[in-house]
């Protein structure tokens, strides 16, 4: 008995030893002040474009990256459809490509000519220094400088939010299971774990305000600690494994930061939030109920979406006349910044008339009737340009929206469509709810200090979004002919209702970049002569793209292989289009004409 008392002295004396250790290697970690490398001015994107526009061979199409690098994109003027990635890091930090002036150039995609090789090296190699050591003295100017970076001050509110949304369904469960041990009822365990999982599924799909992730999330919490409280596990035990969990997670972090690339950002914890309003599931339905009014839900949308949307986005005050453009995605402008969406910059070709961006990504015709119907009460315009895109808009009428009970937006009779939900009726699938809630709270939190957490929180959205894919958001081939009907009445519903209104009505027929490619407009000459027959001023943009992409090829106008969107040239070609074709409806004074 001593020997065997003495043996699990010593077994205990040297678990407190390694307890020890690891708590003064946690210390020495959490005390050891974190490495910062150099910082990139939010000039410097500026100053990198500029240069390499002047590189003999090509053309920067975009420059995407963060605080410590840069991705150009840079495509062959004499073949615009060919294009390479360029990554522009800082060459004191470990460069794995070749040292050129102030930057390490790696190509990351494409294996470029020597020539443009050499041209892009001599055009970096002329640049000045710009990268900013974040020393003590020049921290607070660089905070400023970097916008997008997360905020490090912590809110105690958020913090203390995340924390007990891991640790008291922890607490609940181990609490239970202590019970049950106790009073030897270990055989309800199972039925209890059991039912926190089936509380948990039927909250996800009755509970409209909180992600499912963060309700199942808490059950599993809940499980885990009913299963630790009914097994009999000594304290230290539990210690260690707490101890050596934390360690793991700290080593999880230094491998992150040492070998994988810098993180998306995040938005500061303070704007993570646990109560989601149902109207943040789905955009279009966001901003059809919005209560502060479509503008504000328009002005909100592109903050979101882009940080340098200043002007760009409908304003309430605006005196001058006003064209607003209706549309999807192609219209928003996704991809491209807000400012350079062809409406804001038909703005600035027509500094006399408001040109308000009413676009919104994965809408389509009958959608957009309801939101002309809000903006012409809520603030009537004095002339509504429509864009229909004919890549998806035809397929996507009559698709289901969770405000609409999951169901169509319209009813249709012989006396035109009217809207099936004036109210907001709310009904989710359980598809939706996991594939658009975003991660759990806590580690939404975690992400504006951890490197691993943003990763994972990256990854976590994107492979969510396969159970939830937006419907019909890329088919390909021919509308039903449901699906023309509806469109030919929601056009003439419009049509009439606008006339009524004493307010110009102009439909702009936008191309698909597959079609162009495929050389097949019989989707786009059928939306045309539709428009045209119902006689509402139509704009046909096949042959301007079309000649555009035959001289330039496809990749100067849109995004990139597999995104149908327009790039900035895109969007600045079909600006300067229009500003002519809306010579009729803008006069030179500035006004918009009367309707037809």
């Amino acid at each position: 008995m001593a020997a065997q008392r003495e043996k699990a002295c010593g077994a205990e004396t040297r678990g407190r030893r390694h307890a020890a250790a690891v708590v003064v290697a946690i210390g020495l970690f959490l005390l050891t002040p974190p490495v910062h490398g150099r910082v990139l001015p939010p000039a410097g994107t500026g100053v990198r474009n500029e240069a390499l526009s002047n590189a003999a061979m090509g053309n920067v199409d975009g420059i995407q990256g963060g605080a410590d690098h840069a991705i150009v994109r840079l495509c062959l003027r004499s073949a615009p459809q060919t294009c390479f990635l360029l990554r522009l890091s800082d060459p004191q930090a470990s460069c794995e490509g070749d040292k050129a002036g102030p930057w390490c150039a790696r190509w990351e995609e494409g294996d470029p000519p020597g020539a443009v090789r050499n041209t892009v090296a001599t055009e970096l190699q002329k640049m000045e220094e710009i990268w900013l050591d974040p020393a003590p003295g020049h921290a607070d100017d660089i905070a400023l400088q970097q916008p997008t970076e997360p905020s490090r001050h912590l809110r105690l509110r958020s913090v203390a939010l995340a924390a007990a949304l891991v640790l008291l369904p922890l607490a609940a469960g181990s609490g239970l299971g202590i019970l049950l041990r106790r009073t030897r009822r270990r055989w309800l365990v199972l039925p209890a774990a059991l039912l926190a999982i089936a509380s948990a599924w039927v909250s996800m799909q009755r509970v409209d305000s909180v992600g499912a992730w963060d309700l199942l999330g808490g059950a599993l919490l809940a499980v885990a600690g009913l299963l630790a409280g009914s097994a009999h596990v000594p304290l230290r035990n539990w210690a260690l494994l707490l101890v050596s969990s934390v360690v793991a997670l700290a080593g999880l972090e230094l491998a992150v930061r040492r070998w994988l690339p810098s993180p998306p950002h995040f938005p500061p914890p303070e704007d993570a939030s646990f109560v989601i309003p149902p109207g943040s599931w789905d955009t279009a339905c966001f901003v059809l109920h919005s209560s502060q009014g479509i503008d504000a839900a328009l002005r909100s949308l592109h903050a979101r979406s882009d940080s340098h949307a200043d002007e760009a986005a409908p304003r309430r005050f605006d005196q001058r006349p006003r064209i607003a453009h209706i549309g999807d995605s192609m219209t928003y402008g996704t991809g491209v910044r807000t400012g350079q969406a062809f409406p804001a910059l038909l703005e600035a070709l027509q500094p006399g008339v408001g040109h308000d961006n009413y676009g919104i990504w994965a809408v389509s015709t009958d959608c957009e009737y309801l939101m002309m119907r809000r903006i012409a009460g809520e603030r009537p315009p004095r002339a509504v340009v429509l864009h229909v895109y004919t890549g998806n808009d035809l397929y996507e009428i009559d698709r289901p929206y969770e405000c609409c009970d999951a169901g169509p937006l319209l009813e249709y009779s012989p006396a035109g469509p009217t809207p099936r939900c004036p109210a907001p009726r709310w009904r989710f699938t359980l598809a939706s709810r996991l594939g658009r809630s975003p991660p759990p709270y806590p580690l939404r939190v975690a992400t504006a200090w951890s490197h691993a957490a943003r990763h994972v929180a990256a990854g976590f959205s994107r492979l969510v979004f396969q159970l939830d894919v937006p419907p019909n958001f890329l088919h390909a081939g021919e509308a039903t002919e449901a699906g023309w009907t509806h469109f030919e009445q929601i056009l003439a519903k419009m049509r009439d209702d606008l006339r009524q209104s004493q307010v110009t009505f102009v439909v702009d027929v936008l191309p698909d970049q597959r079609s162009l490619q495929a050389g097949d407009r019989r989707t786009q000459e059928r939306a045309v002569s539709i428009s045209q027959h119902l006689g509402i001023r139509t704009l046909d943009a096949w042959d301007l793209f079309e000649q555009g992409v035959r001289q330039d090829g496809p990749w100067k106008y849109f995004l990139a292989p597999g995104d149908i969107h327009f790039a900035p040239d895109g969007h600045r070609l079909l600006a300067q289009w229009l500003d002519k074709q809306l010579a009729a409806e803008v006069g030179k004074s500035g006004s918009v004409g009367d309707n037809q």
